[in-house]
């Protein structure tokens, strides 16, 4: 019978002494030495090192494996894949971010609106797998340039700002489905030193393609209701969800203070649907 130890460099670090017998196989000597470590290992993710080589036949018998009476052996673990368990059962990482995917491509396409300085509103849609920074882009294409470095884009209620880091991640994944309303900031000492004292934010020659109001085929898309005396044209109801489809990422927009289009205006003006929310998936 032969001494000998084996070290497990852990965590935690550690080192049994095992006697081996002549006949016993390696196999023995490394469950043994699975069992005694502290908490135990299990030998199946487990192998030995002994003078930087692994021991590979692990039937081979103690005596037969040429290693010497007082040899120092090394005990490598290779711990097991531990995959969550969910209401689905055990599921590896890649089944869940395939799952999400599945999911965000489920909403299609989504409504943004998008809330400038100065209570001008901007419409947009997007494929809810897009990245924030196609919706960041769609905005600045439309501002003045020289506010480019001032602007920022945010959600509330509660206030969270979608951060250039957030560029990366999908509208779905942020919560910006299956509609939402996106306001966009301007920080005042970087608007103050671009030179922007005030007045319109738009570019020039997109001032002119403000509307007062919006159309009944644009404002049907949010439930919104008629204007007195107005009556939407025949079969609008029905076909403006498949013109904005076929449109792709449309932008339509509304006056300054005009109540027609707004989220809250005044008795008569636009109402927005129980499902037009604020954030959250």
């Amino acid at each position: 019978m032969a001494n000998i130890s084996i070290t497990y460099e852990g965590p935690p670090a550690q080192r049994q002494a095992i006697k081996a017998t002549a006949m016993a196989p390696l196999s023995a000597l490394l469950a043994e030495a699975c069992s005694r470590m502290k908490p135990p290992l299990d030998p199946a993710h487990a192998s030995l090192v002994f003078n930087k080589k692994p021991l590979t036949d692990m039937s081979c018998p103690f005596r037969l494996a040429n290693i010497p009476a007082g040899s120092a052996l090394t005990l490598v673990y290779n711990k097991p894949v531990i995959m969550e368990l969910d209401e689905a059962g055990f599921r590896t990482r890649a089944a869940r971010e395939a799952d999400e995917a599945a999911r965000a491509a489920s909403y299609g396409r989504v409504l943004i609106r998008v809330h400038l300085p100065g209570d001008a509103i901007l419409q947009a849609t997007f494929a809810a797998t897009e990245p924030v920074s196609a919706l960041r882009s769609a905005v600045l294409r439309v501002l003045s340039p020289r506010l480019a470095g001032a602007a920022y884009l945010y959600t509330t209620p509660p206030r969270q700002v979608l951060a250039p880091a957030a560029d990366g991640e999908s509208l779905y994944h942020v919560g910006l489905v299956p509609a939402a309303h996106v306001h966009v900031g301007l920080d005042s000492h970087k608007a103050a030193a671009s030179g922007h004292t005030g007045g319109p934010v738009l570019r020039e020659e997109l001032q002119s393609r403000l509307r007062s109001r919006i159309d009944p085929e644009v404002a049907v898309l949010h439930g919104s209701r008629q204007q007195p005396g107005e009556q939407a044209p025949q079969g609008a109801r029905a076909g403006a969800g498949a013109a904005a489809a076929r449109e792709g990422s449309a932008v339509d927009g509304r006056a300054p203070g005009d109540g027609a289009s707004g989220s809250g205006g005044a008795s008569g003006g636009a109402k927005v649907p129980k499902w037009l929310k604020l954030g959250g998936r």
